[in-house]
């Protein structure tokens, strides 16, 4: 039996160390450091610093899976963006990729009109990108609504979605207000813009389009 040892894991443990570094300091196993040291009750001192190094542990081992996850991420949007940049500019896969985004985030209200609604003003703007590329729009034609609740400042919303979308302030409609519980207040939301453009025929093609995609994504 390692008597040595044993004494002086009983003596780091009091002092407050974790098992993982007796283990290392002796070179022994952390089984057997576990087990000589199981019946040991730590004072209030001992306990205070064993319980500081673990939570330092856990607040690198913390940080650095954010930057291995970080990384990973980072990879893959440097693949995905070489793969998209690969396929060159591309009508119909712009009338696809709008379409499927209509399928995704359109209104379900019927074929009268096409109605696009999102908080996110990357999709906005992507969405809107693609439909005056894929489509023959009249930029004149559309109508935007905000959905906001009641604690925003509605001018400066409204300037900030004609911004994000490119549509001139005149075509806004008067905006939808939300009554809302004020102590749940979401600082960076920015309501949700709802772009409408009155055409059937689009909205037809841009339905049935998707619809189309999806099929073909199913049956291959």
């Amino acid at each position: 039996m390692k008597t040595k040892e044993r004494k002086e894991a009983v003596r780091l443990r009091e002092e407050g160390n974790s098992l993982k570094e007796i283990s290392e300091l002796l070179q022994v196993s952390k089984s057997s450091v576990s087990l000589w040291v199981s019946a040991i009750e730590l004072n209030q001192e001992a306990k205070t610093r064993l319980s500081k190094k673990i939570t330092n542990g856990q607040i690198i081992s913390a940080k650095r899976k954010k930057e291995r996850t970080k990384a990973q991420l980072s990879a893959f949007y440097d693949k995905a963006t070489e793969d998209f940049d690969s396929l060159g500019e591309n009508a119909i896969m712009n009338k696809f990729f709008c379409s499927l985004l209509y399928i995704c985030e359109g209104g379900k209200h019927g074929n009268a009109f096409v109605q696009f609604t999102n908080s996110d003003p990357k999709l906005i703007q992507s969405f809107l990108k693609l439909l005056l590329k894929s489509f023959k729009i009249e930029a004149e034609k559309f109508r935007v609504c905000v959905h906001l609740h009641d604690y925003h400042n509605v001018e400066r919303q409204l300037r900030y979605w004609s911004q994000v979308s490119q549509i001139p302030r005149t075509q806004f409609i008067k905006p939808y207000i939300k009554k809302s519980e004020h102590h749940n207040i979401h600082n960076n939301y920015q309501g949700c813009c709802q772009i409408r453009y009155y055409s059937s025929e689009v909205n037809k093609e841009l339905t049935m389009s998707g619809l189309a995609c999806l099929d073909k994504i199913i049956g291959s």
